[in-house]
C-alpha cells in the first residue's frame, strides 16, 4: 500500500493548529514566527531578526538555531515534517462488535479479514510515519549538528573579530605613543637648535663688540699719537720763533739764520 505524504502547506496549517492547541513551544514562537508563512516571509523574519542583533538585541542559542534553520527552506521542511509526525503520531486502536446471535462461519470470517486488512493498514500507516519520523530527526539532527558547527564557527570569528580589535587597539594606543614621543624629540631638538643659533648670534654680537672696542682704542691711540705729534711740532715750532726773536732782539744774524725761517 502506497500513501502519499502530505504536501508541506497542508502540514503546516495542521502544525500552526495543533501547537495552538497544545500551546507549545517551537522554533516558530522563539522568533514570533507563524508558521504558515512562506519561506520568502520567514526570510524577511529571519532578516529583521538579525537586523535587531546587530542593534544590541542579543539571540539565545535557540532563536540562533530557529534563525539558522527556518531560513533554509530544506532544513525547515525537514523540521517541519518531523514536528508534525511528533504531534500527529498515530494511535492505533482496534475494536469489533460481533453480534452473537447474529453470528455464523462466513460472517466470522468476513469480520476476521476486515479486521486483519484495518490492522495491516494501521500497521502499514504507523510504520511509513515512523519512517517519515526517523527520517526527519535524522535529518533534523543533522540539521542540529551543522547548526552547531555554524554556532562555533561564528564564536570563532566573534572572538578573533575582538582579538583583531583589541591588536588594533592595542596598535592605535602604541602608535599614538610613538607619535608624543617623536613630537617631544621633534621639539627638544628644535629648542636644542634655537639655543645654539641663539648663542652663536650672541657670540658673533660679542665677538663684534670686541672687534670694534679694539678698532676703538686702536683709532683713540692713533689719535692722540697725532696729538702728541702735532703739539710736538707746534712746541718746535714755538721755540723756534722764540729763538728767532731772541736772536734779532740781539741782533745775532747766526741765530737769526738758523731760526728765523
Amino acid at each position: 500500500m502506497n500513501i502519499s505524504p502530505l504536501d508541506i502547506a497542508t502540514v503546516r496549517e495542521e502544525l500552526a493548529q495543533q501547537l495552538a492547541r497544545e500551546n507549545k513551544p517551537s522554533l516558530y514562537s522563539s522568533i514570533d514566527a507563524h508558521p504558515t508563512l512562506n519561506n520568502a516571509e520567514i526570510r524577511d523574519l529571519v532578516a529583521r531578526v538579525m537586523q535587531q542583533a546587530g542593534s544590541g538585541h542579543e539571540l539565545s542559542s535557540e532563536q540562533l538555531y530557529a534563525v539558522r534553520t527556518l531560513a533554509n527552506a530544506t532544513e525547515r521542511e525537514c523540521y517541519d515534517r518531523s514536528l508534525h509526525a511528533s504531534l500527529f503520531a498515530p494511535k492505533i486502536t482496534v475494536t469489533t462488535g460481533v453480534d452473537s446471535s447474529t453470528t455464523d462461519g462466513s460472517s466470522l470470517f468476513s469480520l476476521g479479514k476486515m479486521a486483519l486488512i484495518v490492522l495491516l493498514a494501521s500497521l502499514g500507516v504507523y510504520g511509513y510515519s515512523a519512517h517519515k519520523r526517523s527520517q526527519a530527526e535524522a535529518a533534523l539532527r543533522q540539521a542540529e549538528l551543522r547548526n552547531q558547527t555554524h554556532i562555533i564557527e561564528l564564536e570563532e570569528q566573534r572572538v578573533a573579530l575582538e582579538r583583531d580589535r583589541a591588536d588594533a587597539a592595542a596598535k592605535a594606543i602604541q602608535d599614538a605613543a610613538d607619535e608624543r614621543q617623536r613630537q617631544d624629540i621633534a621639539r627638544v631638538l628644535q629648542q636644542d637648535v634655537a639655543r645654539i643659533r641663539h648663542n652663536e648670534a650672541e657670540q658673533r654680537r660679542e665677538d663684534l663688540r670686541k672687534a670694534q672696542e679694539e678698532k676703538s682704542k686702536a683709532f683713540e691711540a692713533q689719535r692722540r699719537e697725532r696729538e702728541l705729534e702735532a703739539a710736538a711740532k707746534r712746541d718746535v715750532a714755538s721755540a723756534e720763533r722764540e729763538l728767532c726773536r731772541q736772536g734779532r732782539i740781539n741782533n745775532n744774524f747766526g741765530e737769526v739764520k738758523r731760526w728765523c725761517k
